[in-house]
């Protein structure tokens, strides 16, 4: 279990279940260094049930995580070693406490997190892309310069996303800066071909009411597209600012 857990280091990995695989005190300072440290950047879930991990063990990696870890939602350490005398019965329950409010901090964080990167998206978007835009003749309003001084400009759009470290911050604006993040232009693709017939046909998109709501397959595509962007300016996790 040493040997997998100090070398495990999977940037996509987003569950972890060890349950009842006889892990001990022996294992514990490799599964705290593991949560604690960016290679578990992306785990949310987590199960370490059936095990024999002392109650210190417990304590450490609670403490750990509540110290480092920002991206784990959901942690489960039952039937493990919870004292055998009143008091480390009580610290247990303290600890659980501690990994319930953790837990739930993170949670609401990465909520944040993922809010403030696409609110800040949709506004410096309109804003930056204009100066690397300038050599477009077809918009004549993108040669203007921003009336404020680049610095100043990044920083008052940086208030949007309070929530945001400045590395994200960072990432999120020089996407919004970068034309060629953009979607096609609609001018520039080739003609819809003619449909064959114009009697509406079961399952296409086009007998589909404008006015009702689409979900199914098009939904689950779209919010993949937001969790691949949220991914790729790495704003899926909070991110403490280190002063």
């Amino acid at each position: 279990m040493i040997p997998f857990l100090s070398k495990l280091a999977a940037p996509r990995l987003e569950s972890i279940h060890l349950s009842a695989v006889g892990m001990t005190s022996l294992s514990a300072a490799s599964l705290t260094n593991y949560i604690s440290s960016p290679r578990s950047r992306s785990l949310r879930e987590a199960t370490f049930n059936s095990n024999e991990l002392t109650p210190e063990d417990i304590m450490n990696f609670i403490q750990a995580l509540q110290a480092y870890n920002f991206s784990l939602t959901r942690c489960d350490l039952f039937a493990n070693s919870r004292g055998t005398t009143p008091k480390e019965a009580a610290a247990w329950k303290k600890e659980q406490l501690v990994l319930k409010k953790a837990l739930f901090r993170n949670i609401m964080h990465t909520r944040e997190t993922e809010r403030d990167a696409l609110r800040l998206l949709r506004y410096a978007r309109p804003v930056l892309l204009p100066r690397h835009a300038a050599t477009d003749k077809d918009s004549s309003a993108s040669t203007h310069d921003p009336p404020l001084p680049p610095e100043l400009l990044l920083y008052t759009l940086s208030l949007l996303a309070p929530t945001l470290s400045g590395g994200q911050c960072a990432r999120v604006l020089n996407w919004a800066a970068d034309p060629r993040t953009l979607p096609p232009d609609p001018r520039q693709l080739p003609p819809l071909a003619k449909r064959i017939s114009s009697r509406p046909t079961i399952g296409m998109n086009a007998a589909i009411p404008p006015h009702a709501n689409v979900n199914g397959s098009q939904g689950d595509h779209l919010w993949e597209q937001r969790n691949t962007w949220l991914r790729a300016v790495g704003c899926d996790v909070y991110e403490p600012n280190v002063t």
